[in-house]
């Protein structure tokens, strides 16, 4: 399932139209930035999202627009733009909200974690899993 679509990004970047971008070239974007979200979120949530969250099409739509931006920009102009760098830190910032638990997607569908208690602390991931060692 599509996360965002061309219209979703081109709504943060009335500037870049069906003429400048078509939507099979936006599809490319969209589809790393789908990537790139679920590799943020696949620790915390379950992956890839069906049905997709409103916070987690924002966040789509927002990197979708930054690569789209950077990739306008750095044809036409080595300069960075401070739009672009602005759309890249804001989604980034909310997929560390969502992984840390600051956000939440207000389902437990979402969850990658079946608890029953209400402690909602992340203690641990498999990345810090050492080995056993028994001794011998």
């Amino acid at each position: 399932m599509t996360y965002c679509t061309p219209q979703d990004v081109r709504q943060l970047i009335p500037i870049i139209d069906e003429p400048t971008m078509p939507d099979i070239q936006m599809q490319i974007y969209i589809k790393r930035a789908e990537a790139y979200v679920d590799g943020k979120l696949r620790d915390t949530y379950i992956v890839p999202f069906d049905p997709v969250p409103e916070l987690v099409k924002d966040v789509t739509a927002e990197y979708s627009a930054y690569l789209v931006l950077r990739t306008v920009y750095s044809q036409n102009t080595p300069n960075s733009n401070e739009m672009v760098t602005a759309l890249k830190e804001n989604a980034e910032q909310l997929l560390a909200d969502l992984d840390t638990g600051e956000l939440s997607l207000d389902s437990l569908k979402y969850s990658s974690i079946e608890s029953s208690s209400e402690f909602t602390e992340k203690i641990f991931t498999l990345k810090d899993i050492t080995p056993y060692r028994g001794d011998y």
